[in-house]
């Protein structure tokens, strides 16, 4: 995972995480996200629609906020 894209648009998600190229927490579809090994449906979903909500993830450990992503419950407030 990455805050920044270095795939070409046209590379599938799947292909690039295979290949070593990160994809970006920031531009990345539900369906991108789901390449990620451990990311489900429901934990794509929840991380695009928090992005939707509250804005970019400035770090990846900005993760933290949407439940069940890090392992951990989100920090309260």
């Amino acid at each position: 995972l990455w805050l920044r894209a270095d795939a070409p648009a046209d590379v599938p998600a799947r292909v690039g995480l295979a290949f070593g190229i990160p994809l970006d927490l920031n531009t990345a579809s539900a369906e991108d996200l789901e390449a990620v090994p451990g990311l489900g449906p429901s934990r794509a979903s929840a991380i695009v629609a928090d992005r939707a909500a509250r804005g970019p993830f400035g770090e990846v450990q900005a993760l933290d906020r949407v439940r069940g992503v890090l392992g951990r419950d989100p920090p309260p407030g």
